[in-house]
């Protein structure tokens, strides 16, 4: 046979990693009064699964948590569209307290607009900087106060810390080169003190966008953390267990939710009035767990192990 009539086999091309599933976590038991549906959308890049899990492992210990996985190539409208599917085909209606972390608050951004009387509340984490799917319809959103008084909160982190570390580093280490009495030239001080400046600026423009957020809300809270960076979801699940709790305490009046606290007689009811503080209430002691706890807390009381 000549060279010519020889076929060369083509490569099959590699198989698409297969999406994951979304995965509903119930609390055991199972409360039996009305509890909103929280539903968590994580970033670009990440799945729930992979820096949700302890977060989620505390909050299924007294509510329903659903981790939405979403496709990492699929836009915001697609992705509702098959979410709204999935919450319909398992029969879970609303209400719905959102959780969204980075380019995950344009999709929780696109439900709310799909469901504008479902949600309950909102969790936003380092969110707000991240591309719009709508730009007019999001401007619409703030201007007409969507969620009414349904409670909203935005969690800010230090995204740039990390940036800021360098920067500690290198003047450190011009402070140890003119203790040993090495020259040290203008340019090296005046380049740290021009990224001092972009990082300020950039951190600037970014709280301004988070806080553009609260404008969802006339019921809204402002946090920002300055010991963490972007990754507040993994890094530091504590304090979003605290921000779910004051949306949870802070409903409309008549909305009819219930949390766990409000779910005990009226004999079992602490006498003192809640300040509504941020980590206060139902999830302080898993919240602690999460930090480490003090000498007598553990994390043994975590029950949702299928996370």
């Amino acid at each position: 046979m000549s060279p010519a009539h020889i076929r060369t086999p083509r490569p099959t091309p590699p198989a698409s990693p297969k999406p994951l599933e979304h995965r509903l976590i119930i609390p055991s038991p199972e409360p039996q009064t009305p509890a909103p549906l929280i539903i968590c959308f994580h970033g670009s890049g990440d799945t729930c699964r992979n820096s949700w899990r302890p977060l989620v492992k505390t909050l299924s210990q007294t509510h329903r948590v659903l981790m939405f996985e979403r496709s990492p190539h699929g836009d915001a409208e697609s992705e509702t569209h098959e979410l709204s599917a999935y919450l319909a085909r398992e029969r879970l209606p609303g209400p719905y307290i959102l959780i969204a972390h980075s380019h995950g608050g344009a999709f929780a951004r696109c439900f709310l607009h799909s469901h504008p009387t479902d949600v309950a509340g909102m969790v936003m984490v380092e969110t707000g900087q991240e591309a719009t799917w709508d730009k007019k319809v999001q401007e619409k959103q703030e201007e007409h106060h969507e969620l009414g008084h349904r409670p909203i909160i935005v969690i800010k982190g230090r995204s740039m810390l990390r940036k800021w570390k360098q920067l500690e580093e290198q003047r450190a280490e011009i402070k140890r080169r003119r203790e040993r009495g090495e020259i040290v030239r203008e340019a090296e001080t005046a380049m740290i003190m021009i990224q001092e400046a972009e990082i300020q600026k950039w951190e600037e423009m970014d709280e301004k966008l988070k806080r553009r957020q609260l404008k969802l809300s006339k019921k809204h809270k402002f946090v920002e953390l300055t010991d963490v960076g972007h990754h507040v979801i993994r890094d530091k699940p504590e304090a979003v267990v605290e921000g779910v709790e004051w949306v949870m305490e802070n409903q409309p009046s008549g909305s009819g939710l219930a949390t766990p606290d409000s779910r005990r007689s009226s004999i079992d009811q602490p006498q003192q009035s809640r300040s509504g503080s941020v980590g206060g209430g139902w999830l302080r002691k898993v919240s602690v767990a999460l930090r480490g706890g003090s000498k007598g807390e553990s994390r043994a009381g975590v029950r949702a192990g299928s996370v």
